[in-house]
């Protein structure tokens, strides 16, 4: 099969970039639901719960990014190519990165639009 498209090292950083995202989502979301629940409570704040809306509003908020951020991070390995390939005149194989091991989809050229 002759490589048309390789990744290369890009791969690792992108590894890196989810591994980083999904631990900074996490922490986000952590944050965000800790503040939802205790904001306003804290030795250097006022010693008494926060409004609800505010508290809504702070630790929702936050709550609602980590969880868009680990969403996003989880789905997008399925959609970043790696590497593809082309093996007979007509016949094409896609790598993507999934999170454990690879993804590999098969294609011919007439299933792909815009094709001649």
């Amino acid at each position: 099969m002759e490589t048309i498209y390789s990744a290369g090292r890009q791969a690792w950083k992108i590894a890196f970039v989810f591994v980083l995202s999904l631990l900074c989502g996490g922490g986000l979301m952590w944050v965000g639901w800790d503040s939802l629940l205790h904001y306003g409570t804290g030795r250097f704040q006022s010693g008494e719960l926060a409004p609800l809306g505010l508290r809504i509003l702070l630790g929702g908020g936050m709550l609602a990014v980590g969880l868009g951020i680990v969403i996003g991070i989880l789905i997008y390995p399925y959609c970043y190519v790696m590497r593809i390939e082309r093996g007979a005149p007509d016949e094409y194989r896609v790598t993507l990165a999934a999170l454990v091991g690879r993804r590999r989809l098969e294609a011919r050229s007439e299933d792909v639009e815009g094709y001649g």
